[in-house]
């Protein structure tokens, strides 16, 4: 960098080292036995999703254990999948909903309940936890709060109906988890994941 004079616009972070496991095992790599696994391959395994979220998991100074098996695991175990499921379940309610949808009738007031409150603060964290991702340049806090998000809206999800009589409290729900869906997205174009509408 310091040879084509760019040293002071790139800042490069060195990851530690990352270990991987599978089937229970920690998975044997040498350098200097040539036994190693390539990023290409690793990404034929488990998919540039996994990937990428795996590796952003933790901040770059600290090392961490990818769980191969866990990576491609279709459950709530796996904070990929957990993450674009909140967002695919967020889809199929809208395709059955939308059409009720009235932002007139919108009233943040009617959001009273626990999980209500506690997706709406979520929601509220999300430019802050943004800035601080990019002025610490750990892109870790972006996965993790991926996962909350989450984590927040199935919390929601299992608590109140959004197809619910009340016109008022249904538009209201639905502008909440269509602003839930937007921020996931948000988030996860910013690690580079796919947001897919149905899982």
């Amino acid at each position: 960098l310091e040879a084509v004079g760019i040293k002071d616009k790139l800042e490069v972070l060195t990851m530690q080292l990352v270990r991987l496991k599978k089937n229970e095992e920690m998975v044997r790599v040498s350098k200097r036995k040539g036994n190693t696994i390539s990023l290409t391959d690793l990404i034929d395994q488990i998919g540039k999703d996994a990937a990428r979220f795996f590796f952003n998991l933790r901040s770059p100074d600290s090392q961490f254990e990818l769980d191969i098996e866990l990576a491609i695991k279709e459950s709530n175990d796996n904070p990929v999948f957990y993450v674009q499921y909140a967002h695919a379940r967020i889809s199929s309610i809208l395709r059955k909903v939308i059409d009720d949808f009235n932002k007139e009738l919108v009233n943040p007031e009617l959001l009273t309940t626990d999980e209500e409150i506690a997706l709406l603060e979520m929601l509220s964290k999300f430019p802050e936890e943004v800035l601080i991702a990019q002025e610490t340049l750990d892109p870790s806090r972006l996965t993790h709060y991926a996962t909350d998000l989450a984590s927040a809206f199935h919390s929601f999800y299992n608590a109140c109906r959004v197809d619910v009589d009340d016109p008022n409290l249904k538009s209201t729900r639905i502008a909440l988890i269509q602003a839930t869906k937007q921020v996931l997205q948000n988030c996860s174009k910013l690690l580079g994941i796919e947001t897919p509408e149905k899982m």
